[in-house]
């Protein structure tokens, strides 16, 4: 892929709104950037060439690099520019990968899985934290356009977010997940230039004002750090799915978190910095990608897992709604409600790219939303969440995916909320964009210890000890001699 952009109109832009800027870079020169990049692709698209689903993906990288490369760094222009070039050159190499692991793929499949690959919402949810002023600024502008009322003060982050994990008024899926998915198509199109001041695009969008709802309260959450936010999505979310996959060599089945890895991996390309030899990067990045593929493609199902893998905000709340007796909602609702939704998706498209139809069953909620129904789920298997050991591939956790409780100033990226209701702040080292803020992987299957083997040998065993305690109630006398 071949990306552009003019240096010196770049440069331009930038001495221009920062002129007299001394000292550390801090969100609201990022906001500046980011703005001054979004101005600049508007005259002319930075990354060209791109299949649609992942071009607002490589955008949405790009603002997740610049920030990491350049905030809380002492001002200086020229290396801005540097760092603005650097970024930009980091994504072609990312999107390069991303291409490249779809070359074994009929070209009839290669819009699903571009699809799959453009919809990570651990990015957007990052992206949302970096950029919160624009879309906080723009949502408002939706918000506005329909009278929807500000949100009662009263409600907290816990009641918002427990809010965005029912299902919007089309039932399709969570508020949550609705919200993001627009803002990953639409994030920079939400508001259109009429004259002097934006207007609301949201009409020529197709959002509807159940939307703008959705969005509007994706707005009002103070409380939880980016890390919060996105340990949410990645962990309680992503990773509360597996797939099976038969294994042929020991008869059993394989439980393999093989979406969860696909996202995880994209994300910890997002946040590197320094890549020391491009081409190894590139050639071992696609065939992990082409690994996990066909870990989906090959799968027999796709699954919740019995046990939702903890963050920060899934405790948060499921404590809060315990507390204050929100009948309406807890596990089981959210199983329904918000993973379930996501698994229904992933599974969607990846039947697209095998052309094979969907194992999964559409699924009504029963008894309020107060029971959980599982996805083709046998009726004899049950298989808790498991936690991976790290791999080569990542061995460390980001620090964006990391619990707010262990988080300090030596971390790279994060925001911190002081009360509820105030806004964020962002904290970043030096250390910004290496190599530790990559993400752990489960790249490491797990066998039912259930399986036909060892099933067999217990069999084994326990018929051998009722002989010798046959042997021993018949002859007692002998046993004793023996």
């Amino acid at each position: 892929m071949v990306s552009y952009i003019d240096e010196q109109n770049v440069k331009e832009k930038v001495h221009k709104k920062l002129l007299n800027k001394q000292g550390c870079i801090e969100l609201k020169e990022i906001d500046e950037l980011f703005n001054i990049i979004t101005e600049i692709n508007k005259e002319r698209k930075i990354f060209t060439d791109l299949p649609d689903p992942i071009s607002n993906l490589a955008y949405n990288i790009l603002y997740i690099q610049i920030a990491y490369r350049i905030i809380f760094k002492e001002y200086n222009e020229d290396y801005v520019i540097s760092e603005i070039k650097g970024s930009i050159k980091h994504i072609d190499i990312v999107m390069d990968i991303i291409i490249k692991s779809a070359e074994e793929l009929q070209d009839a499949n290669k819009q699903a899985y571009y699809e799959l690959m453009g919809n990570n919402h651990i990015i957007m949810a990052e992206v949302y934290k970096v950029r919160s002023t624009f879309y906080v600024y723009s949502i408002d502008i939706l918000c506005e356009s329909i009278d929807i009322p500000e949100i009662d003060a009263r409600m907290t982050s816990d009641d918002v977010m427990i809010k965005l994990c029912e299902l919007t008024e089309s039932g399709e899926c969570s508020r949550l997940q609705r919200a993001l998915d627009i803002l990953m198509k639409h994030g920079n199109n939400l508001t259109i230039a009429d004259k002097i001041i934006d207007q609301s695009n949201a009409h020529e969008l197709g959002i509807s004002n159940d939307d703008i709802n959705s969005l509007h309260l994706l707005t009002k959450l103070h409380k939880w750090t980016n890390s919060d936010f996105n340990m949410f999505i990645g962990q309680s979310v992503y990773k509360s799915i597996y797939n099976e996959i038969d294994n042929p060599e020991y008869d059993d089945t394989l439980y393999i978190k093989s979406l969860y890895n696909l996202y995880v991996m994209v994300f910890n390309m997002s946040v590197l910095k320094n890549i020391t030899d491009t081409e190894s990067y590139i050639n071992e990045n696609v065939n992990d990608i082409k690994e996990l593929i066909n870990e989906l493609k090959h799968k027999k199902r796709m699954r919740i897992c019995h046990e939702i893998t903890e963050s920060k905000v899934f405790n948060d709340i499921m404590e809060y709604s315990t507390y204050i007796k929100i009948r309406h909602f807890n596990i089981d609702s959210f199983k329904n409600n918000v993973i379930n939704n996501y698994l229904k998706y992933a599974e969607s498209i990846i039947s697209c790219i095998i052309s094979m139809p969907m194992h999964t069953e559409n699924i009504e909620l029963s008894g309020g939303n107060n029971e959980i129904v599982y996805i083709n789920e046998p009726e004899t298997t049950e298989v808790q969440s498991t936690d991976y050991s790290n791999t080569e591939v990542a061995s460390a956790l980001s620090p964006l995916l990391i619990s707010s409780n262990t988080l300090t100033v030596n971390n790279p990226l994060y925001y911190n909320a002081q009360r509820d209701n105030e806004p964020e702040e962002i904290i970043v080292n030096e250390n910004t964009g290496n190599a530790n803020s990559c993400l752990s992987l489960s790249t490491e299957s797990t066998n039912t210890f259930w399986n036909s083997k060892n099933i067999a040998i217990i069999a084994i065993c326990i018929l051998i000890s009722i002989i010798i305690l046959s042997i021993y109630l018949l002859y007692p006398n002998e046993s004793k001699q023996v």
